[in-house]
């Protein structure tokens, strides 16, 4: 899924937090005959679930952007390969409440006792 689009990163999330492994590309890249940006999302069959696909077209339907797919992972020109190292891991965001005095811990709230 291309990475310039601002939709990009909500699919990102919501993959991410339906348990889909994503990388995002450090540099730009060819695979199917296109050209590919620096920040495109790719997803690899073999790091995820069998039914990955599915899980990815609705989360694409749901953040309203197209997933392009790809029968192999080696790139015809010089560019990196789709296995390689130019593919930075995403990681599920955590989010953390730190608080202390003089912050009363009844001013955060719902989100204190949420989780």
């Amino acid at each position: 899924m291309r990475g310039n689009i601002d939709s990009s990163v909500a699919f990102a999330a919501r993959a991410l937090g339906e348990g889909v492994t994503v990388h995002v590309a450090k540099k730009a890249f060819t695979s199917g005959g296109q050209a590919y940006q620096r920040g495109t999302l790719v997803v690899r069959r073999e790091e995820n679930d069998h039914g990955v696909e599915a899980t990815l077209d609705r989360v694409a339907h749901e953040t309203a952007v197209v997933v392009h797919r790809t029968y192999s992972g080696r790139s015809p020109d010089d560019g990196p390969d789709l296995g390689g190292r130019e593919f930075a891991l995403l990681a599920v965001p955590r989010v953390a409440l730190i608080a202390n005095s003089p912050v009363s811990p009844t001013a955060y709230g719902h989100i204190w006792r949420s989780s």
